[in-house]
């Protein structure tokens, strides 16, 4: 073969391989087009965790790795159901959406620093004033003054990383919702002047519980504030029993927690009664710390006294300035 005719050879060949990569280019061109469009995602929750949860509907937020807005999906009922997502990586959150009313959703475009918590007492609120029994004695909820609402039903979880990237398959998005929950009863036994009582509805608080939860790490957040709760006559004629939910403690930080019971009183004076305050209190920190399920906490408390009442009926329902006020610590 001449010279000529080799590198001619040469030519075509390359040109070739030159049509071949300019054809592998359009391609890849088009390919790329395909992946920019919205991906198929299946979202499932799965209740391992909490199989009786019974949401009305599901709420899930999904955060752009690369940064942006959250993009929020609203589902019925507690299945899931299918999406279509714009191309990329998510981390993601999710939280039922209904009967959330009571309920403050802070920080929801950062997914780690997202939170569900409770509000300050309403001036709806049965309890409501027991603000002003807390603000006028401190110190028997811990130096705090802050009395908290409970919160309600609750299930929510957080993931990272979630790949909605184009490869040809349909994708499926899997959230575990788990209750952050905590579910505390309390028990008061030989409880003094309760013989006579058919019925009787006290006022208690429980110092430094959590208002709130991280979403995504289910990690209480650590402040301390005083949650109220009412006592009923409990299973004996001599006991007072208490149930509640709240989001907990944060163990890590071994706040001293003091259960707090008020009641009021009717005092015989010179110008026929007044209205009195009864403080009874009693460190918990341990029944509450050395808890072994955190989630499900008992507290039990020996001695206490029920003064006689007031002619309100025992509630908190008057103002409290110039009240005398007697306290007592109960016992173990």
């Amino acid at each position: 073969m001449s010279d000529y005719s080799h590198y001619h050879t040469i030519l075509k060949v390359s040109a070739g391989v030159l049509l071949a990569a300019g054809v592998c280019g359009c391609r890849h061109k088009d390919m790329y087009m395909e992946v920019d469009e919205p991906v198929k995602v299946r979202v499932v929750f799965d209740w391992r965790n909490a199989p009786d949860a019974d949401p009305q509907s599901m709420a899930l937020y999904l955060y752009p790795v690369e940064g942006g807005k959250p993009l929020r999906y609203i589902f019925s009922g507690r299945e899931g159901g299918e999406i279509h997502l714009p191309f990329g990586q998510y981390h993601a959150i999710c939280i039922n959406a209904d009967n959330t009313d009571w309920a403050m959703l802070k920080d929801m475009d950062d997914p780690q620093s997202a939170s569900v918590n409770v509000s300050e007492l309403s001036s709806v609120s049965p309890l409501r004033s027991l603000v002003d029994v807390v603000k006028a004695h401190p110190e028997f909820v811990d130096g705090n003054d802050n009395v908290m609402d409970l919160p309600h039903s609750t299930w929510t979880t957080g993931m990272l990383g979630f790949d909605a990237r184009y490869d040809g398959t349909d994708k499926t998005l899997v959230l575990c919702p788990s209750d952050p929950l905590c579910y505390y009863t309390v028990d008061i036994y030989d409880v003094e002047g309760l013989e006579q009582r058919e019925e009787i509805s006290l006022t208690a608080t429980l110092s430094n519980m959590s208002d709130g939860v991280y979403i995504f790490s289910g990690n209480t957040i650590t402040k301390g504030h005083a949650l109220p709760f009412i006592l009923q006559k409990g299973d004996s004629s001599r006991s007072l029993h208490g149930e509640f939910v709240t989001f907990g403690e944060n163990s890590e930080v071994g706040f001293t927690h003091h259960l707090t019971l008020y009641t009021q009183t009717r005092k015989a004076t010179r110008d026929g009664e007044s209205e009195g305050l009864v403080i009874q209190t009693k460190d918990v920190s341990d029944q509450v710390h050395g808890a072994a399920d955190p989630h499900n906490v008992h507290i039990v408390i020996h001695g206490a006294s029920v003064p006689e009442p007031s002619k309100t009926g025992g509630g908190l329902t008057v103002d409290v300035n110039g009240w005398e006020s007697e306290y007592h610590e109960m016992k173990m």
